[in-house]
């Protein structure tokens, strides 16, 4: 059950909280990544991710994790599927 501040900020795309889900979701999704694989690449739970993801929370932009995540999301985002696939196995996340 929600209480009535979450359910205000749930599903606000125009909130930074549902801005960020967006754009981070979409990007996800270009990357071909699951949660659990972004999660791994940013070191966090998948959990987390859709939680990033439903705006519920958001991250701690300065870590340094969460900025080396966020570059390695880009990079899989505009690879080919051949840098992606060697780049994912290099993780060992496949």
């Amino acid at each position: 059950m929600l209480g009535r501040r979450q359910k205000a900020r749930q599903g606000r795309p125009s909130s930074p909280q549902g801005r960020f889900g967006v754009a981070l979701c979409k990007k996800r999704i270009k990357a071909q990544l699951s949660q659990r694989e972004l999660g791994v690449i940013m070191g966090v739970h998948r959990v987390t991710i859709a939680r990033w993801e439903g705006a519920a929370r958001l991250p701690h932009y300065k870590t340094a994790r969460f900025k080396a995540g966020l570059w390695m999301l880009d990079k899989l985002a505009k690879a080919s599927d051949f840098e992606r696939r060697k780049i994912l196995i290099e993780k060992g996340i496949v």
